[in-house]
Parts: C-alpha cells; structure tokens; sequence
C-alpha cells in the first residue's frame, strides 16, 4: 500500500493553553505541521470526532485482541490510529506516540534538537507508517519541499502570535509577532494564513482577502505552484463566505486550470466541484449540473471522491426539478457512501432524499421524507456539525406540519432553533426562525410568532438577505391579524 492509499485516524493527547504557555502553543503549531505533513504525502485523515471514538473503544482492548481492534477501525473506516503528544523542553522536542493497525499495535519514541523540528516530524511520520506502506524510505523524498520554513525561530514567533492572539486577543501584538516570523523568513506564508485569520475575526474584510491574495503572490515560480494552488483555493473559500460569488468563480477557475497543468487531478476535481456549487447559489442550475458530470468523468480514477460528486450532483438535480433522476442519482451515491462508510456523507444523502420526498407533498411521499429524515439521525456523525443536524430537525419539522402533527413539528422546531443558537449560523438561524414563526401561525399563538418573524427580519436586514422580503410580508400579516383579534378589555 502507498501513503495515498491510507486513511488514518489521528488523536492528540489533550493540552491545557491555560497552564501551557509558550510551551502549549509552539506544541500546537507542531501538531498541525504534522498533520499538514502526513495530509501532503497523500494520506486522509479520518473526523476527528469519530478518531477521538475510536480511541475510546481502543482505550480498553488488549493490544493483542486484533479482531476487535479491526472492527473499531473499519468502524471509522480507517487503515489505522494514531494516538500521541509532543513536548518542548530545554529547546528540545519529544513524542510519544502509538500506532493501531490491522496488524497489531507499536510504540514510537523520538527526540531532536528545536533547530532539527523538520527532520523531526519527518523521521517520526516515517517510523510510524513503516508498518502500514510497502517503500516507507521514499517517504523521506516525499516529505521534501513541505517544509513551510527552515528557521525555527520564525516557527516559535508564530507560535507567539497565536499565544498573544488567543489568551490576550490583542490585535497590534499579533501583527508585530507575524511581522518578526516574517522577516526570519519572508517567504514562511504560515504568518500570512493566521494574519488572515485574526483579520476575519476582527471582521476587517478587505485586510483579510488582501492578505490571502499576498499569500498567493508570495508563489510565482513554477516549482511554487502546489503552494499558489492552496491560497488561490483558501481565497475562494474567503470570497464565498462574503458572497462574492462571481470573485470567487474567477479564482476557482485560475485554480482549476493550475492543478489541471499540475496533473493533480484530486484538486482539479474539487475546484471544479467548488464551481459547481457557486453555480448553485447563484441559480445557474444546468451550469452546475454540467459541472458536475464533467468532474465525475474527470474523476473516473479517483474513485474516493464519487460518492460526494454524485451526492453534489443530486441537489443540483433536486433543484431543476429533476426528482426521480436525482433520487437514483442520491441512491448511487448512498452506495457507494456506505461501502466507504462515510457516516457525515450518507446522513446527508439521507437527508436529501428526505427534502425531494417532501416535495411531493401527499401524505405517502410525506411519510417517505420522514423515513429518510429517521435514517439520517441515525447515521449523523459523532463530530460536532450543527448546521446539517439543525438542518435535519428544520427539514422534519416542515414535513411533520404538512402532515398536520404540528406537536411534533413544534417540537422538533424548537430544537433547530436550539442548536443554531450561536452567531455563526445567523442565515441558517434566521430561517428556522421564519419557519417556525409559518408553524406557530398554524397554531393561531400570532404573538409569539411575531416575536420569531421579527427576529427573522432583524438577521435578513443584517444581511442584506433576498428573503427580507418575503419575512416583511408575513410581519404585515400578522399584525393584520392581532388586530382582528377581539380586544376583550374594551
């Protein structure tokens, strides 16, 4: 087996950034290189809420009971578990760590000066996978050219710059740490990435894409190119999450085009994907479809990635109108979801095939979709993602209304509600606000779901959202009809 071929679970001993220190953080930035590292060779890394699962169970299995150690990990699905922690002392770095494979289990122990951290990791990751590929020597070839810096001092003032950021949020202290990561090593684009970072959530929007966009320039040679590829793509990512769609089609356009030229046809796949989606949003609904077709074809050898390709492919499908192909198109993608047992992806499938049954709108198709929406909660994932769970109650909650049990569809309402209490979802948030205000009409309680619309309409202004309109309507409406109401103190 190559090291593109593995999926590994990783699982990190638990740090304290409160008793840790410059320690905690330089400790932390070592961890993400790792990561980064075994990620560039061509590894996946299994969720990290499912890995930290896994180690549970594994935790009180003797290290001989091999069966059962290989039914935890076909469980993730991964080819192995990574469990260990990194420590800085004396400016010397340490792991420990240890590894479970199908065929047993084994312990690495490394130590290196600070100045050696690359051939550190380097060393580590090549110990550790020995078991598990066939040529584990070329990995050191392979690991060359990752290395995001040679200067270890720029890597520990990074490490600074996250310290000052996250226990003192202090902006200027952050930027001048970056700026002296920098100048030990001007072409370290690490700095640049969390510069960005600290920019978004200090909400200075031009700084950040301006940030990310010298990034990219820091890449110009063609031995550079991989490098460039990956800030293009984090711009994309930055430009949809401002709604700048048609930005962000230009640069996932550039990004397809290099990795094609690069013949990295994963990446070129995913930008592609990525447009795809962006023609979604922006109700260029055949462009989309097209897209995605011509991605599946190009990804004829990367049978990894099928499953989410055909899964993208079935919304777009749903959304032309198109029911019955997308739900073969989604039955497609659940089979091969499965055999992957990509649990996040196959409670989606579920959840989208749930939302077509819905359209139908009699009550055979409607119990269909509820079906669909039971097999979804089933298969959601042990990782954290609250917007697909909130989605799923919201989704339920429709359905249950149109079958008149509106207890149940308030129930599962206030659930969706709950759970997108945080500020990070607020156009999610205010659409399960919009909706259960629609619920609460049913119910004839016009107050408390004026509250709820009213609520909805304050986000949508907020966000310059096109469903302000709709949401301003129905706050009409319902005045009308607390007016109606009799005043019974008169």
């Amino acid at each position: 087996m190559s090291a593109n071929e593995l999926v590994l679970a990783f699982v990190s001993e638990s740090m304290d950034p409160d008793s840790g220190g410059e320690n905690y953080w330089l400790r932390h930035l070592l961890k993400e290189l790792f990561c980064n590292k075994l990620y560039l060779c061509g590894c996946q890394l299994a969720p990290p809420g499912e890995s930290q699962n896994a180690w549970h169970s594994l935790q009180s299995i003797p290290r001989d009971d091999l069966d059962t150690i290989n039914n935890v990990l076909s469980f993730i699905p991964a080819h192995a578990l990574i469990r260990g922690s990194f420590t800085w002392q004396d400016h010397q770095f340490s792991a420990d760590f240890e590894l479970f494979y199908a065929l047993g289990s084994s312990s690495v122990h490394h130590e290196a000066s600070e100045k050696d951290f690359l051939a550190f990791l380097d060393t580590l990751i090549q110990e550790l996978l020995a078991p598990l590929i066939d040529s584990p020597k070329e990995l050191r070839g392979d690991l060359k050219g990752m290395e995001p810096t040679q200067a270890f001092e720029a890597f520990r003032l990074l490490s600074e710059a996250y310290r000052i950021w996250f226990t003192e949020h202090d902006l200027e202290g952050s930027i001048q740490a970056i700026k002296e990561a920098r100048h030990k090593d001007p072409n370290f684009n690490d700095p640049l990435r969390f510069l960005a970072k600290i920019y978004r959530e200090s909400g200075l929007i031009d700084k950040e894409l301006e940030t990310i966009q010298e990034e990219a320039q820091l890449f110009q040679d063609d031995d550079q190119s991989f490098k460039r590829g990956e800030a293009l793509m984090r711009l994309g990512q930055a430009l949809i999450h401002y709604k700048r769609f048609d930005q962000a089609l230009e640069v996932y356009g550039e990004c397809q085009a290099l990795w094609t030229k690069l013949g990295n046809l994963r990446l070129e796949v995913q930008a592609r994907s990525n447009r795809a989606n962006l023609f979604l949003r922006k109700g260029l609904k055949e462009e989309a479809v097209a897209e995605y077709e011509q991605g599946l074809e190009r990804a004829a050898d990367v049978p990894e990635d099928h499953a989410q390709l055909l899964y993208n492919l079935g919304l777009a499908q749903s959304q032309l109108g198109q029911y019955e192909v997308a739900l073969e198109t989604l039955e497609t993608a659940l089979q091969k979801a499965r055999t992957q047992r990509k649990m996040g992806l196959i409670c989606r499938i579920y959840n989208a095939r749930g939302a077509i049954y819905d359209e139908f709108n009699d009550e055979e198709n409607l119990e269909k979709a509820l079906q669909q929406y039971r097999l979804a909660e089933e298969y959601f994932p042990s990782n954290d993602e609250p917007m697909l769970l909130a989605g799923l109650k919201d989704h339920m909650a429709i359905t249950y209304r149109k079958l008149g049990r509106l207890d149940d569809a308030l129930s599962y309402s206030e659930q969706a509600c709950k759970i997108l209490a945080s500020d990070d979802y607020e156009d999610h948030r205010a659409i399960a606000f919009l909706n259960r205000a629609s619920l609460l009409i049913e119910l004839c309680d016009y107050e408390t779901a004026r509250h709820f619309a009213q609520k909805a309409s304050d986000i949508f202004r907020k966000l310059q959202s096109p469903h302000l309109e709709s949401v301003e309507s129905l706050l009409k409406k319902l005045q009308d009809a607390l007016d109606d109401l009799p005043n019974y103190d008169d």
